[in-house]
């Protein structure tokens, strides 16, 4: 029984892990692209 939920507990780990490394880059990737966005707006008012 122990063991199940250890395992459980390593999967469920691992996942959030996983889901926070993605979660991360998605947010980097935005964040990116939103100061090109508003560079290249900016560059186009200069």
């Amino acid at each position: 029984m122990s063991e199940i939920a250890a395992q459980r507990g390593v999967v469920i780990g691992s996942a959030s892990r996983i889901g926070w490394a993605v979660a991360k880059g998605l947010a980097d990737g935005v964040l990116e692209d939103y100061i090109e966005r508003t560079h290249v707006d900016r560059m186009a008012c200069l």
